[in-house]
C-alpha cells in the first residue's frame, strides 16, 4: 500500500528541470461574483501584477431556412488573469476555481505556496466556497536531449521500439493513471517527446506529474492536503526519474 511518510526528506535540485508548477483549487461560490468588486480587491491587493480580464467566446449558428441563417457569438466572462512584473507567476480567477502558475525557473516549495495562498485567500473572501471540490498540484518538467541521449537515460520505462524491425520511434505519447490506495488522491504520469524547432535541442522529454484530490477538502484543510500531495509527487519523481541528484544538483 502506498504510504505518505513526512518524516521523510527529498534532496532539493539546484537546476531541477521544472518548467511550470501549478496549483488548482476548485471551489463553487457559495453567492454570485460581483466581476467589479472581484476587479478592485484583486487591483488593489496584487498593484505589482498586470490585471486582465478573461473572456469566453462562444458562437451559435442558425439555419431557420436555405434562405435564413444567422451567426451569434456571444462573449461572457470568464474571469481575471494576474501576471507578475517578470512573468514568473501567473494567476487565473474562474468562475469557479483559482489557478496559480509558477514558472521557470521554479524556486522552492514553500514560496510557490506562500504566493497560492495570497491569491487563495482573496478567492475565499469573496466567494466564500463551503468547500474546495477539488485540489490539483501539478509539475511539468522538461528535460533537452543532447544527440547521444534518449528519454531510457532519464526514466525507467522509456517506451519500447520497433528497432528490430528498423522503425525508430520519433516521438511519444505515454499516460498511466494511478489511484492512491487508502488515500483520497489519484496521479497521472505522462511522459511524451517534444519536437523543438533550432536552436533548441531538436528533442524534449518531458514529465508531467498530476496530484488530484478525489474527495470535497474543508478549507482549514487545505495546508495538510497540499503536504500530502507535494509528497506524492516527490516520491513519484524521484521514484521515476534516473540520478536525479547526478543530473539536476
Amino acid at each position: 500500500m502506498f504510504k505518505i511518510d513526512h518524516s521523510k526528506t527529498f534532496a532539493r535540485l539546484p537546476n531541477a528541470p521544472i518548467v511550470e508548477a501549478v496549483i488548482q483549487l476548485v471551489a463553487a461560490p457559495a453567492e454570485a461574483w460581483n466581476q467589479e468588486e472581484l476587479k478592485a480587491k484583486l487591483a488593489s491587493r496584487f498593484p505589482d501584477y498586470e490585471l486582465k480580464t478573461i473572456h469566453r467566446m462562444a458562437a451559435h449558428f442558425q439555419i431557420a431556412s436555405s434562405a435564413e441563417k444567422s451567426l451569434e457569438i456571444q462573449e461572457d466572462w470568464d474571469g481575471f488573469r494576474l501576471t507578475s512584473v517578470d512573468g514568473r507567476y501567473v494567476s487565473q480567477f474562474k468562475p469557479d476555481n483559482v489557478i496559480v502558475s509558477r514558472l521557470a525557473p521554479y524556486e522552492d516549495w514553500e514560496r510557490f505556496t506562500d504566493v497560492a495562498s495570497l491569491f487563495w485567500n482573496v478567492y475565499l473572501e469573496l466567494a466564500k466556497p463551503v468547500a474546495i471540490d477539488r485540489i490539483g498540484v501539478r509539475f511539468i518538467s522538461k528535460i533537452d536531449l543532447k544527440e547521444d541521449e534518449s528519454p531510457g537515460d532519464f526514466v525507467d520505462d522509456a517506451p519500447a521500439t520497433l528497432t528490430a524491425i528498423g522503425l525508430v520511434a520519433e516521438s511519444f505519447f505515454h499516460k498511466d493513471t494511478f489511484p492512491t490506495t487508502g488515500r483520497p488522491f489519484t496521479v497521472d504520469l505522462t511522459r511524451t517527446i517534444q519536437i523543438q524547432e533550432p536552436p533548441l535541442p531538436r528533442k524534449a522529454l518531458i514529465v508531467d506529474i498530476d496530484v488530484t484530490t478525489t474527495v470535497p477538502v474543508a478549507p482549514n484543510e487545505l495546508k495538510s492536503r497540499l503536504q500530502d500531495m507535494r509528497f506524492i509527487k516527490n516520491e513519484i519523481f524521484f521514484a521515476f526519474m534516473k540520478d536525479v541528484e547526478k543530473k539536476f544538483s
